[in-house]
């Protein structure tokens, strides 16, 4: 607990402290050979080298020290605010280092067993060796799957297949934008089959993400859409790894489980065009109230295009009305405010109507 208490002051007081008082931690102490020192970071480097020759001390936390004593002593610009008030700048540190202490004792001081220091050394080698286990089998198949798409990157470079889909891509935008952002989405899907989330994003990264910035989307859009898609290939049949797992533990089929969950996932098949369409979602432009309004807007369409997916919205919907909330979603998807007005009405008020309808039918058969 004294060791914990330590690092949590010691840290906090390093990230207050320059802010609340700076000509303190920054005078420096002149030493023979090694020149002007900063008497902070001498004293933090002397702590952990007593730590290290006291052998009663030796279970405190040495490497905090060195640590601390060559770190960057920054504190959040966000949070500069804080430091500017009296005091807070060590009271603060101190307040949160006694409360998070509190919180670690409470439940060593609530458990009656008591745990030799045998058992408790045998148990943190046990547990070391089973994450050092644990962590060489999850990276069997990242260096695997890397190290392939070493081979598919340099056969794609040999092929110009980059440099020639940004072509083909930046040919179709002249007559439809949208069949060009769809034919990236082909591709980030066919490219992300079978690959894990990270292997997949950076191979679209190289292959695609060049023909959609210069379609004029932003780069941070750019990148959202094709790590989407690239995600949403583990469950995009034929090749639906996410999917297979999930009905060998189901006991389904494959196909029908994958088909499903395109179906279940329908919205995040539109959110990456949102992205490209309207940047302002990512916080990339607009004003607070541009940002606010497309963000309702986005947000209703998606509830009335799930609600088509699934064949529910406060009520069943038959074939017709899944139409009738698809199209509502539409129009809230497109940039007039008009239409979005038009699209919120349609789907709320058939929505509305279909509770009253299943009300009444199910009043009437009692």
């Amino acid at each position: 607990m004294l060791a914990v208490g330590v690092v949590l002051i010691a840290s906090l007081v390093l990230a207050y402290g320059p802010v609340a008082a700076e000509p303190i931690f920054k005078s420096v102490a002149t030493l023979p050979m090694l020149g002007e020192i900063g008497w902070v970071r001498l004293l933090l480097f002397c702590m952990g080298v007593l730590f290290v020759v006291v052998p009663t001390l030796q279970g405190f936390p040495i490497i905090f020290m060195f640590g601390l004593s060559i770190a960057r002593w920054e504190f959040p610009s966000e949070l500069l605010w804080l430091g500017q008030i009296p005091y807070v700048g060590f009271l603060l540190p101190l307040t949160l280092a006694v409360a998070a202490a509190y919180l670690i004792a409470m439940p060593v001081f609530t458990i009656e067993e008591k745990v030799r220091p045998t058992e408790s050394a045998s148990e943190l080698g046990r547990s070391i060796l089973i994450g050092l286990e644990n962590g060489a089998k999850n990276s069997l198949g990242l260096v695997a799957a890397t190290s392939s798409i070493g081979l598919i990157v340099g056969l794609l470079v040999l092929a110009a297949l980059g440099v020639r889909i940004s072509i083909m891509v930046t040919e179709i935008a002249s007559t439809s934008l949208f069949l060009a952002f769809f034919l990236v989405m082909i591709a980030s899907l066919v490219l992300g089959m079978g690959l894990p989330t990270i292997a997949a994003y950076i191979l679209l990264v190289i292959v695609v993400a060049p023909s959609i910035t210069e379609l004029g989307a932003p780069l941070v859009a750019a990148h959202m859409f094709i790590f989407y898609f690239g995600v949403i290939s583990s469950i995009t049949p034929p090749v639906a790894l996410a999917a297979y797992a999930a009905s060998g533990i189901s006991g389904a089929n494959a196909m029908q489980t994958g088909f499903t969950a395109c179906r279940l996932a329908i919205t995040a098949f539109i959110v990456p065009y949102l992205f490209v369409y309207y940047p302002e979602l990512l916080l990339l432009q607009g004003t607070f109230w541009e940002i606010a309004y497309r963000f309702a807007v986005s947000c209703a369409g998606i509830v009335f295009i799930a609600m088509a997916a699934m064949g529910y919205g406060r009520a069943l919907l038959r074939a017709g009305d899944r139409i009738v909330m698809a199209a509502a979603a539409l129009l809230l998807f497109l940039s007039s405010p008009l239409l979005n007005a038009i699209g919120l009405l349609v789907g709320v008020g058939h929505m509305i109507f279909r509770q009253n309808a299943q009300e009444e039918s199910t009043a009437s058969s009692f």
